[in-house]
C-alpha cells in the first residue's frame, strides 16, 4: 500500500528505534531466493515432485520447476498489508526468465496462500542448457543483477578446466587430465587417484 518513491525505513524493537535509513521504494525489485541466502549463487528451486533441486539430483531439460523470488509487484487480488494471503494471488505482471541465455517458458507467477511476500514461478527448462545455467528474471522492465549471478542446476556439464591450475576453462590439450564439473553424474565424489 505504500507509495513508490523516496522514503526512509526504521526498525523499531520494543521501545527502541533505528535511525531512519533513506531508500527508494519501487513497483518491482526482483530478487531469486539463493540456497546460500546470499543472492547469489544456486537457486533455490524445486521439482514437480516438491522436492529441491541438488547438484545430484538436477532438473533436465522439459522439466517444470519452480523458482522462488521477491519483489514481483502486484498481485491479483491485491494482497494487503499484513498477514499472509489467504488466497493464491497472481502477479499483474508476467514474469519472463531466462535460463543459460535461452528464454524459458513462464506457466504460472504468484503469491501463494499463507507466503507473504514469496513469490512462486512455474517455468519449463528449455532445451539445449546444461550445468550451472545462469538465470535473468525481468518483470514490469526490470531484471534482476546481472553483477548477482543466480544459476540453476540443470543436468549436464559446467565447466571444464586444466586439472593442474583449474584454469583454462573451456580449453584442453591432447594427453592432458582435465577435471569436468558438472551436475548429475553420481553421488559419489571420486577424489583420489584415477576412477575407474
Amino acid at each position: 500500500d505504500a507509495p513508490t518513491g523516496p522514503t526512509t525505513i526504521t526498525v523499531t524493537v520494543g521501545s527502541v528505534a533505528s535511525a531512519p535509513l533513506n531508500i527508494t521504494l519501487n513497483t518491482y525489485a526482483p530478487a531469486f531466493f539463493t540456497t546460500g541466502g546470499v543472492g547469489t549463487g544456486t537457486a533455490l528451486v524445486t521439482n514437480a515432485a516438491s522436492a529441491f533441486l541438488t547438484s545430484t539430483a538436477p532438473a533436465n531439460p522439459g522439466d517444470t520447476v519452480s523458482l522462488y523470488a521477491v519483489g514481483l509487484g502486484p498481485t491479483s487480488p491485491a494482497t494487503p498489508t499484513g498477514p499472509a494471503p489467504s488466497v493464491l494471488a497472481k502477479t499483474v505482471a508476467t514474469p519472463t526468465l531466462t535460463i543459460g541465455g535461452q528464454p524459458a517458458t513462464v506457466i504460472a507467477s504468484a503469491v501463494s496462500p499463507g507466503q507473504a511476500g514469496l513469490y512462486q514461478i512455474a517455468v519449463i527448462v528449455p532445451a539445449g542448457v546444461q550445468g550451472n545455467a545462469p538465470m535473468v528474471l525481468t518483470i514490469g522492465g526490470v531484471s534482476t543483477k546481472p553483477s548477482s549471478a543466480v544459476t540453476l542446476l540443470v543436468f549436464g556439464i559446467s565447466s571444464i578446466v586444466s586439472n593442474a591450475s583449474f584454469g583454462s576453462s573451456g580449453t584442453a590439450a591432447a594427453c592432458s587430465i582435465i577435471t569436468i564439473f558438472g551436475n548429475g553424474f553420481g553421488t559419489t565424489s571420486q577424489t583420489t587417484g584415477f576412477p575407474s
